[in-house]
């Protein structure tokens, strides 16, 4: 048996001798300051799944008229096909135990679908708009639908860093 070296350096793997100090938490900014207090079940029930076919995503309502944002990658295979709708499901809070599961399917229009597919194949940009669709007397959404109606992003806050996370696909 013939034993190789590690291209590894001993000080990386050696204990600090002190810890460094902690860094202080950031000062609040004028910005941060001025978000309003957020109410959870009205994110949540803006939260939608979007399923075009085979593929799902998800997305979320930002006007009472049923404007969707999503991904450009969740739609993508549909307009491809000439496919330009794809379900909508909003979801509901269960009564007993508190949870939401989906539960409103309505029809979404995919808007633009070929300035969609052009902006994803040639400058990646991951983006998509839908339009969700009223039924006709609709008894859960008679006028409007849910949507984020929180002004989280204002112009003072432009170029400011984001990290998101989540589990879209419910893994």
């Amino acid at each position: 048996i013939i034993a190789l070296p590690l291209p590894v350096e001993v000080s990386a793997i050696t204990p600090l001798q002190s810890a460094p100090p902690p860094i202080p938490p950031p000062t609040p900014t004028q910005a941060q300051s001025k978000v309003p207090t957020i109410n959870e079940d009205d994110l949540m029930r803006a939260v939608v799944r979007i399923r075009c076919k085979n593929i799902s995503g998800s997305g979320f309502s930002i006007n009472s008229n049923g404007l969707v944002l999503s991904v450009a990658h969740v739609v993508i295979d549909a307009i491809e096909k000439g496919v330009e709708t794809c379900d909508i499901i909003f979801p509901a809070k269960h009564p007993s135990f508190g949870f939401f599961s989906e539960a409103h399917y309505r029809k979404g229009t995919i808007l633009a679908p070929q300035e969609t597919k052009k902006l994803y194949k040639e400058q990646a940009l991951d983006v998509a708009a839908l339009q969700t669709s009223f039924l006709e007397n609709d008894p859960v959404f008679p006028k409007e639908f849910p949507y984020i109606n929180y002004p989280f992003c204002g112009p003072n806050t432009l170029g400011d860093k984001i990290l998101l996370f989540g589990y879209a696909a419910n893994l």
